[in-house]
């Protein structure tokens, strides 16, 4: 990879981000590398060689991803015993709901603590803003998640056949 070319600016740059998020860096790399790769299916030998790491590294993230529910192992009909590697078709969806659970598991983990622990005023002021927070998390991200199934929901659907009149 090299700073030079546009692919791996992108690639690492989408790396990156994730890596601020507790991603490890080539699991990110990976990720992005599937989102613009063609074909958009890869052997995990062509990936580690387009991302410069090794099979290793690659087989360890690309577990992660697959346990993560944002890749897919494919073989390809006809093909050596080599395994293809894709991003899931509904992987954006299924990252979306994984946030979606965590927030709520800490809404309802901080509204127990504000039911049933005795705290000063500002230790019951930080867990109810916690607790709102999540709330308020999950309620857009609930919102996000409904808003790209309608938009995915409305683009898959055949155009209206114009009326004979």
């Amino acid at each position: 990879m090299s700073g030079d070319n546009p692919a791996d600016v992108f690639i690492e740059e989408v790396a990156l981000s994730l890596e601020q998020i507790g991603w490890p860096r080539m699991a990110g790399r990976i990720l992005a590398y599937l989102l613009i790769c063609s074909p958009d299916h890869q052997t995990q030998q062509n990936i580690a060689a387009a991302l410069g790491a090794s099979k290793a590294s690659i087989s360890t993230m690309l577990s992660l991803l697959q346990e993560a529910d944002s890749v897919d192992k494919v073989p390809i009909p006809g093909g050596r015993r080599d395994y293809h590697y894709r991003l899931r078709d509904d992987v954006w969806l299924s990252l979306a709901r994984r946030q979606l659970q965590h927030h709520r598991r800490l809404a309802d983990i901080a509204a127990r603590g504000v039911a049933s622990l005795s705290l000063g005023e500002a230790g019951g002021k930080r867990l109810r803003d916690f607790a709102k927070n999540q709330r308020c998390c999950y309620e857009e991200v609930a919102e996000g998640i409904d808003n790209w199934v309608r938009a995915q929901e409305k683009t898959a659907q055949p155009p209206e056949q114009p009326q004979k009149g």
